[in-house]
């Protein structure tokens, strides 16, 4: 919605039939788009603290060597109807040319007699575009849960680990964002 500004006149009477049409359908407009945007519900799951003490207090798990793995685990709520978006919120230590990760997803009906992983998605190394430091960065990873949809009752598990092939694969992994309706 692009809001038009109206310039009033001094000492006019700003009332016309005009002017408020424009002001209504601006208002419905917002509102139409506030309600949309209050349906979606959101769900944040940490990572398990990182042992860095310099970046303890910011949370998260430290990736930056070859076996540093991240893990985040939630279960899908009883309100879900249809997924937004899945984004892992990263805490660059450094910035690259090519800062790449290795994502992958695992979900299942834990109540329901599925293994853990009867869906399982790894992607290729990905670039999550690190150009700042110490600022927090979401990265979709929407795409890794298309395989089979999600469900209510599933346990989801998402793991970040790092690439060797990568450049400064270096930032905490401070946990996922699940925003759905």
């Amino acid at each position: 919605m692009a809001y038009v500004k109206t310039d009033w006149v001094a000492g006019a009477t700003p009332l016309s039939e005009v002017n408020m049409d424009h002001l209504e359908t601006q208002y419905d407009e917002a509102k139409s788009e506030y309600d949309e945007y209050e349906k979606l519900k959101r769900i944040f799951a940490l990572a398990v603290p990182g042992a860095d003490p310099a970046v303890a207090g910011l949370g998260g798990v430290k990736v930056d060597g070859g076996t540093d793995i991240a893990y985040m685990r939630m279960i899908v709520p009883p309100d879900f109807t249809a997924l937004t978006s899945i984004e892992v919120i990263f805490l660059p230590s450094e910035t690259g040319a090519s800062m790449n990760f290795v994502v992958s997803t695992y979900f299942g009906a834990y109540n329901g007699g599925e293994d853990y992983n009867v869906h399982t998605e790894t992607a290729d190394p990905r670039d999550i575009g690190a150009t700042v430091t110490d600022q927090y960065l979401a990265h979709d990873i929407s795409d890794l849960v298309n395989i089979a949809p999600l469900t209510i009752g599933d346990l989801l598990i998402v793991s970040v680990g790092y690439d060797a092939a990568g450049i400064d694969s270096n930032a905490n992994v401070v946990g996922l964002r699940f925003i759905y309706s």
